[in-house]
């Protein structure tokens, strides 16, 4: 539980900084050069999906496309708006994996995006079927384990993350957080 708030207290305060940026700063986020390329890029490729709409490669693409817009606002601190572009992304990924454009990646953003909608049965499958995918994914396995101590299944959170110490160099910023976790873990159980 207490790793969870951790994360929480961290999107909080990126989320405040953000916005207090924001109002500070006087330019307006629908002006902002690299939204506007976004935009214009989504525009695109849903045009291009729209003449071929089993191509699960250009599916991906908006999806992706979709995710990095819900960043950028969740950066600013406008959830509404991050969380409108992250259902799309997930809609567009999603279809992309029933289309055969399936990825350790794309499977990674699904679960993220569905972790962020409060769906939790798809975040678990999504988290599975990123490393079944890719059994030595450091990240998914990192992830993974937060999902489960935030469920309050820490048994299995070790697990991975005892995974991410196995497959990340020892150094990485995912080996570091591992143990982290896995020390935090330790001195609160009784």
């Amino acid at each position: 539980m207490t790793v969870a708030l951790f994360l929480v207290l961290g999107l909080v305060l990126s989320a405040v900084f953000g916005f207090v940026d924001f109002l500070a700063g006087g330019q307006k986020i629908a002006d902002d050069p690299y939204l506007l390329e976004l935009e214009a890029k989504a525009a695109s490729l849903k045009e291009a999906l729209e003449q071929t709409p089993k191509d699960g490669a250009l599916a991906a693409e908006l999806g992706n496309t979709f995710y990095q817009m819900a960043t950028f606002f969740w950066q600013q601190g406008l959830e509404e708006q991050g969380n409108k572009y992250g259902m799309q992304s997930r809609n567009y990924l999603t279809r992309a994996v029933e289309n055969g454009e399936i990825s350790p990646e794309i499977t990674l953003s699904i679960a993220f995006l569905a972790l962020s909608q409060d769906d939790y049965q798809a975040a678990e499958e999504y988290f599975q079927k990123t490393i079944d995918l890719d059994q030595e994914n450091p990240g998914a396995h990192l992830y993974y384990g937060l999902f489960l101590s935030g469920r309050k299944r820490d048994e299995e959170a070790k697990k991975h993350w005892e995974k991410v110490l196995e497959y990340a160099p020892q150094d990485s910023p995912e080996a570091q957080a591992a143990q982290y976790y896995l020390s935090v873990t330790q001195e609160a159980q009784p």
